[in-house]
């Protein structure tokens, strides 16, 4: 925030909060909020989702709600991959 505020940059976009406190220091457009994460890949990645990542390094924010997930999900992908699902019929 004090980057933007001073004028040293012109625009944060991340994950900031909108807190009252920081709207008294600077602007902020409109409220925009997405739930979840994603994975931002090339085609000729051959990435298609947390299972196929392999042992690819990944890019996460600190201190963000999807800082867990990456790990959680790898985890349940190498549980079914080992026990096959557990779907009913």
């Amino acid at each position: 925030m004090r980057s933007v505020a001073n004028g040293t940059i012109d625009l944060e976009c991340g994950s900031t909060t909108a807190s009252l406190s920081r709207q008294e220091q600077v602007d902020f457009s409109l409220l925009t909020f997405i739930d979840g994460g994603s994975l931002l890949v090339t085609d000729a990645s051959r990435i298609r989702g947390i299972s196929t990542l392999g042992d690819k390094r990944v890019a996460i924010i600190p201190g963000t709600t999807t800082e867990s997930e990456p790990d959680r999900s790898a985890q349940e992908a190498r549980r079914h991959r080992h026990h096959g699902s557990r779907e009913g019929p």
